[in-house]
């Protein structure tokens, strides 16, 4: 022994003497020597094992964080349970990591007890998760799936977390929530339509602040009038497209523009009291249509209930300006800028009075009374007898080759809005914005059916029908209701009747299968102005009541003199000279 004891002490032994204590000191500091009675790493505080850090091995070594660090067991026997680095408070009340094992799931960290709620947790450690029906849920869903949860009660539940996905459990907003275009985000006055649609207690609240007159103090909404309204499309100043819807219309020649609007042209002036001008006070960014040019939905809800309604959709971009006959007009501002409201005279007639272009330039035939016959007998039979007769403008009646595109085609007069912009009369006179003694004669033939003055509210029955487009015999009607605007409902033109016979009494309108749009060209050989010609699948037709009254509830008439009464709708081609 004192040999060895000798070596050992011997510069060398002592060498490796310290050298062996060094290592084996930092193993266990550093805590990688095992203890063979439990299996676990020396120096490792037991209950600090089940960390996300350190290794953890079973009791052969063996690497097992599954086996030994999550079964939530006194593994290492030191009588603390697993998760004991939390240092929080188990759902049963214990603290993490001693006898009493919290759950697997339980993630709280330094929570106490506290009073019960609904979160899964036993709070009050009592030994219940979320006793005492702390989780009966009254929720509120989105039915509709507009993004607003309605305002009655969808159902209750009594779990944690039960509430169905999209729900809530504070009261909804939305006052119909069967229908998503009901809700608090609408914009009322997208939708004039009788109805609360935004949910704030008030029906259709922006028609009369974004419906206005175009010259104040002019209109009577409850007069029997064409109502004409202007939309502005692609403007970055309001004040620069009221504008030009002033100088379109120009009743007093205030604006002094080279062109006179369409209230200078004669028969125009004489029927002012037959028309009301709005606009909408709003601006739209408009929307590519089939035809070429631009729109937006927005603008149809606004300036509703007036009957006899025209809407001038006027753009900032070029296209080429086109009108529905007995419809809409889509009018560019990038014509010439001193002339542009010829663009909106000219559309104007086919809207209203349903006026055929009178010139040639393309190969679509579609000849068209009363200003454009297809041969020179059908013209002597629409205007012969007024032959030689002078307009207000100079121009002589006769037979002028070319309308309706083609030249076999027959016109009344040399030149008028129909055709050009402006033209010389006989005198010399440089002519603008005139029409012909014909086309003269027809508009103020047409202006007859609107007396202009005021007739109260004006009853009418809308009626909704489908067809193929291909016959009028394959049209139904599909849904019939009440319209009360506020002037009546002026005569249409068409090749077909609905005719409403009750109680000995006939209702009746006009109306067309086909809907028709003049796409036109200004330029000088017009060579890409056409005519499209469009089925209709479904019609509306607006049939005037006068004093009757439709009843929605009993599907019949209240006739003046009678009590309510049945009535059928007849469809039918009309009948013809």
């Amino acid at each position: 022994m004192a040999l060895e004891l000798k070596k050992l002490m011997s510069p060398q032994g002592a060498a490796a003497y310290y050298f062996i204590v060094l290592v084996l000191s930092y193993f266990i500091i550093a805590g990688f020597v095992q203890d063979p009675a439990t299996g676990f790493i020396i120096g490792q505080a037991p209950e600090q094992r089940c960390s996300p850090w350190p290794e953890c091995r079973d009791s052969g070594g063996e690497v097992s964080p599954t086996a030994q660090c999550e079964d939530h067991l006194d593994n290492d026997g030191d009588g603390k349970c697993d998760y004991a680095w939390k240092k929080g408070y188990c759902s049963d009340g214990s603290i993490l990591g001693d006898s009493d094992c919290a759950s697997r799931s339980d993630n709280t960290e330094e929570r106490a007890c506290s009073a019960e709620t609904c979160n899964g947790i036993d709070d009050n450690c009592d030994g219940v998760v979320d006793d005492g029906n702390i989780c009966s849920r009254t929720y509120y869903c989105d039915l509709d799936s507009d993004g607003y949860a309605g305002t009655n009660q969808t159902g209750t539940c009594n779990v944690y977390g039960c509430t169905p996905a999209g729900c809530i459990n504070t009261q909804g907003n939305d006052c119909n929530d069967a229908d998503a275009a009901t809700n608090p985000g609408i914009n009322e006055c997208y939708y004039q339509d009788g109805v609360d649609n935004n949910c704030n207690g008030e029906v259709d609240e922006c028609a009369a602040t974004l419906c206005k007159e175009l010259f104040p103090g002019t209109n009577d909404p409850s007069a029997d009038r064409v109502n004409v309204v202007w939309v502005g499309l692609d403007f970055a100043d309001k004040q620069a497209f009221i504008t030009r819807a002033k100088q379109a219309v120009d009743p007093n020649s205030d604006f002094n523009t080279l062109r006179p609007g369409l209230l200078e042209m004669e028969v125009y002036k004489d029927n002012k009291g037959k028309f009301n001008f709005w606009y909408i006070d709003k601006l739209f960014v408009g929307q590519p249509e089939p035809y070429g040019g631009f729109t937006n939905s927005e603008a149809y809800s606004y300036c509703t209930g007036l009957s006899n309604t025209y809407r001038e959709f006027l753009s900032t971009k070029w296209y080429r300006s086109y009108a529905y006959f007995g419809g809409n007009a889509f009018i560019s501002l990038t014509y010439d800028e001193a002339y542009w409201p010829f663009a909106f005279e000219h559309e104007f007639q086919h809207q209203l009075p349903g006026l055929a272009d009178e010139y040639t330039g393309t190969t679509d035939d579609r000849p068209r009374t009363p200003n454009c016959a297809n041969d020179y007998a059908q013209a002597q039979q629409w205007w012969g007898n007024k032959v030689g007769q002078v307009g207000s403008d100079g121009f002589p009646v006769g037979y002028y080759g070319g309308c309706a595109y083609v030249a076999n085609n027959y016109r009344p007069t040399q030149f008028n809005v129909m055709s050009v912009r402006a033209a010389r009369n006989p005198a010399g006179e440089l002519v603008l914005g005139n029409l012909g003694l014909i086309n003269e004669l027809h508009v103020a033939n047409y202006l007859t059916r609107y007396s202009g003055s005021t007739g109260g509210s004006g009853s009418a029955l809308i009626v909704e029908l489908e067809g193929d487009g291909a016959n009028i015999e394959s049209y139904k009607t599909v849904s019939t209701k009440a319209a009360n605007f506020q002037n009546p409902v002026g005569k249409k033109d068409g090749k077909y009747s609905l005719t409403i016979n009750a109680g000995g009494k006939k209702f009746g309108q006009e109306f067309d299968i086909e809907e028709i749009v003049i796409v036109d060209d200004f330029d000088e050989n017009h060579t890409n102005a056409r005519t499209i010609v469009t089925p209709k699948k479904t019609i509306t037709v607006i049939v005037p009541l006068g004093n009757s009254r439709f009843d929605p509830a009993t599907g019949t008439l209240t006739l003046p003199e009678q009590a309510r009464v049945p009535f059928e709708i007849v469809v039918a081609k009309k009948a013809t000279n």
